[in-house]
């Protein structure tokens, strides 16, 4: 099982998953993580430094079958639901994402936090939205965790939801080169450049 972690403490959780054999790739949001990527990396743990909200995640598509976040503070509701986007095209079909931290359970959190209770309940309303236009399917949420789950393909939804119509989805030959940094936030760098290296081919489904 391949898990892609969003951490506010970077790897720790990854560190603990790969003594159960699971491999877990943590993703730090600052240059301030770059001693606990090094520490986690000499121990055979994967990690790297990025920003979800600028750059497009380095892996190809269907990569992971969980992506998890962890208070990683990043606004999912927002800017048309492209960083929940990005997650869908990393996920397999099936695979399930990950909220522990802000906003759920606001209700009983929202004074720790220092936030109002109308903005978290905006931003929770504002996840709960892009997921469904994602037709992700919620599992389940209990206390300070919630878990969705990405459908095996988009087609069924996007053919009768209305909601769709402005959702873009890659065809099955676009998903690894599609061009989405017109989207993104970033102006650096060329739009789509060359991989490293070829990517091995991935089963279909």
């Amino acid at each position: 099982m391949t898990h892609y972690y969003v951490p506010i403490q970077v790897a720790s959780w990854g560190a603990y998953l790969l003594s159960r054999d699971i491999l877990a790739v943590s993703f730090a949001p600052r240059d301030t993580h770059e001693a606990q990527v090094q520490f986690a990396l000499e121990r055979g743990v994967p990690a790297l430094i990025g920003v979800i909200a600028s750059i497009r995640l380095p892996y190809p598509s269907r990569a992971f079958d969980i992506a998890h976040c962890s208070r990683c503070l990043i606004p999912w509701g927002q800017n048309d639901g492209i960083y929940l986007t990005e997650v869908d095209r990393v996920l397999r079909p099936g695979g399930y994402w990950i909220l522990s931290g802000p906003p759920i359970n606001w209700q009983r959190h929202w004074k720790g936090w220092e936030r109002t209770t109308e903005s978290l309940k905006v931003e929770q309303e504002g996840i709960e939205k892009v997921a469904k236009s994602l037709c992700w399917k919620k599992l389940k949420q209990k206390e300070d965790l919630a878990i969705w789950q990405k459908p095996n393909n988009h087609i069924h939804c996007k053919r009768t939801r209305k909601i769709f119509k402005n959702r873009p989805f890659c065809e099955k030959q676009e998903l690894d080169t599609a061009c989405r940094c017109g989207l993104m936030l970033t102006n650096y760098g060329e739009c789509c450049p060359q991989l490293w290296y070829p990517l091995q081919p991935r089963c279909c489904g």
